[in-house]
């Protein structure tokens, strides 16, 4: 939500001419990486080290909590993995969720024996 938003806020945006928000999954050894990415113009560098802080947006008063990427990156660290922000000022941002792949269902089957 927030990269289709600074689509229409982010006056460095504007001045391209094809927008995109493109999302990935990838196999990475014993990890999934989801990415995503967008050329909305990237976030001021001031903000960065802000934006896993509760609260913290430069969204307009009643538009977002500033809770969204902190509820991501508590559930992300919850399940073992991380999340790595590239930001390129003036071109988009990238955003690099590593998650512990699942033991697979069939790997986990046991034999259940009633009384």
């Amino acid at each position: 939500i927030n990269s289709y938003q600074a689509f229409d806020t982010n006056k460095q945006s504007k001045h391209q001419e094809k927008k995109y928000l493109k999302v990935t999954a990838v196999e990475k050894g014993t990890f999934w990486e989801i990415g995503v990415e967008d050329n909305a113009g990237g976030i001021l560098e001031a903000h960065v080290p802000n934006l896993f802080k509760p609260f913290f947006t430069t969204k307009d008063t009643g538009v977002g909590t500033g809770l969204g990427l902190v509820a991501v990156n508590q559930e992300v660290r919850r399940w073992g993995g991380h999340v790595e922000v590239a930001n390129q000022l003036g071109h988009g941002v990238s955003f690099k969720l590593s998650l512990p792949k699942a033991p697979r269902y069939e790997d986990n089957k046991k034999e259940i024996k009633c009384p």
